[in-house]
C-alpha cells in the first residue's frame, strides 16, 4: 500500500520509514531514576503509522505493509487529523485482556478479505501509541521525550482502536513489579530529555521479565 499526497502542501510533510526508527538496548535489571519515564513492553508488533493526505500507512520494523491485515486501525487512524509520523506497538489481547503475540502474529499472515474483516470484527486489534515523529511539516525527532508526549497527548483523540501508552515518571522497579505481577514482558525506559535518534540507543532500555514466556516466531523483525 503506497501513500500519495493529498495536495501539494502535504508534499512538504516530514517523511519517515522504518529506517528512522529508535531501538532500546537491553538492560538486566529494573531501575528507579528521577530523569526517565518507564512503559510497560507490550507483547505485540512494533509498527510505525504515518498519514499524509487522505492515506494512512501501518509499517512493521522491518518495513512490511500491515495495513491490509489490520483494516480497522488504518479506519481508526483515519480520524487523528492532518499528517503525521506515529511510533506504536500494535497488539491483539487474549481472553484476559492481555497483548498476545500469538494473536497478533495470526492476524499479519492473514491473506483472504473475508477472514481478515472477519478477525478484524472478533479479534480487533488496538494500536498503542508511544511516541510522535512528526506533525506535518515539523519534525519532532530533537525535541525531548517529555515535550514529544505532551505533542502526542494534544495530537491523539480519544477513539476505539487507538491508545497513548500510559508512562510512569521515576518509579521504574515499582512499575517492573506491576508487569511481573500481571504477567507482562517487561517494562521500557526513557530518558526525558532524550531526542529521538535511529537504531539502539541507551537513551532507551529494555527490562525483560525472565518469568514472562510467550510462544512466536520472529517474524516481522520482532
Amino acid at each position: 500500500m503506497q501513500w500519495v499526497p493529498r495536495d501539494s502542501s502535504s508534499s512538504f510533510s516530514v517523511q519517515l520509514g522504518h529506517h528512522d526508527l529508535m531501538h532500546p538496548m537491553a538492560h538486566g535489571r529494573p531501575f528507579t531514576a528521577s530523569a526517565w519515564i518507564f512503559e510497560m513492553k507490550l507483547d505485540g508488533f512494533r509498527a510505525l503509522a504515518r498519514r499524509r493526505g487522505p492515506r494512512v500507512e501501518l509499517l512493521s520494523r522491518t518495513g512490511r505493509s500491515m495495513g491490509d491485515q489490520f483494516p480497522e486501525i488504518v479506519a481508526a487512524l483515519l480520524d487523528v487529523p492532518g499528517d503525521w509520523t506515529l511510533e506504536a506497538e500494535l497488539v491483539v489481547r487474549d481472553e484476559r485482556g492481555h497483548p498476545s503475540f500469538e494473536q497478533v502474529r495470526r492476524r499479519a499472515l492473514m491473506r483472504r478479505q473475508v477472514t481478515i474483516a472477519g478477525a478484524a470484527s472478533e479479534t480487533p486489534a488496538a494500536l498503542c501509541v508511544f511516541d510522535v515523529l512528526s506533525i506535518g511539516p515539523r519534525d519532532l525527532r530533537s525535541m525531548p521525550q517529555a515535550k514529544r508526549k505532551e505533542h502526542l497527548a494534544a495530537l491523539l483523540p480519544d477513539i476505539p482502536g487507538t491508545q497513548c501508552v500510559p508512562w510512569l515518571e521515576a518509579h521504574g522497579e515499582a512499575l517492573f513489579e506491576k508487569a511481573v505481577e500481571l504477567d507482562i514482558e517487561g517494562v521500557v525506559a526513557k530518558r526525558l530529555d532524550s531526542p529521538y535518534r535511529a537504531g539502539a540507543q541507551l537513551a532507551w532500555l529494555k527490562i525483560k521479565n525472565r518469568r514472562y514466556s510467550r510462544q512466536g516466531a520472529v517474524e516481522f523483525g520482532r
